[in-house]
């Protein structure tokens, strides 16, 4: 059994120190049902330094991920590998002593995965852990903040099938975001249309 990263106090966040590679989370979210279908998903892990760290150090986390769909699957189903995530904290002053960042590290979630395939409505259960804590041109401990699933929205689309805004005036896809909390607590981030409308 792996033991759970503990809670902690940097500044005013109290969350997830992990400063071992024993230490494990498991995250679940809901693939919101505007999701496109055709794109991986990004799990984002905001995070910030436990204590002053070496410019250019780097922030490693790996883990695994299982895809439930509701009522037809069992969560000890077989998990699938992450993708080892590599983030590097730079040398900024205000970026490299404890408590500085936050430092995103990115993990990406194959939508299309033969054993966990993902699916709109479905969910989305990740373990994660640091895959090094500390060495040379290593990063050590670091205290995850939120956590947020970030995805390609599906176009919004009128009777005649041209894309519309909320407002129902036609429009271009543009890169924007939106977000909202997910009732497990990890953050969605869509991207949407915001922009180029036609009256």
């Amino acid at each position: 059994m792996n033991p759970f990263p503990t809670d902690e106090r940097e500044g005013v966040l109290v969350e997830w120190l992990f400063d071992d590679v024993a230490e494990r989370r498991t995250l679940a979210a809901i693939v919101p049902r505007n999701w496109n279908g055709a794109s991986d998903l990004r799990l984002r892990l905001f995070q910030v330094l436990d204590q002053a760290e070496v410019a250019g150090n780097d922030i490693e986390w790996t883990g695994e991920v299982r895809t439930l769909a509701p009522g037809q699957e069992n969560a000890t189903k077989a998990a699938t590998p992450l993708a080892d995530a590599v983030s590097n904290i730079g040398a900024a002053p205000d970026a490299i002593d404890a408590g500085d960042g936050p430092h995103v590290t990115e993990l990406i979630i194959d939508h299309d995965d033969a054993t966990n395939p993902v699916s709109a409505g479905g969910l989305v259960v990740a373990t994660l852990w640091r895959k090094t804590v500390g060495g040379a041109g290593r990063a050590g401990g670091t205290i995850v903040v939120p956590a947020d699933l970030a995805f390609a929205r599906r176009p919004r689309l009128s009777a005649d099938g041209r894309c519309v805004d909320s407002g129902g005036r036609r429009c271009s896809l543009t890169a924007g975001v939106r977000q909202r909390r997910a009732p497990t607590g990890v953050r969605t981030r869509a991207a949407v249309s915001r922009s180029a409308c036609y009256r």
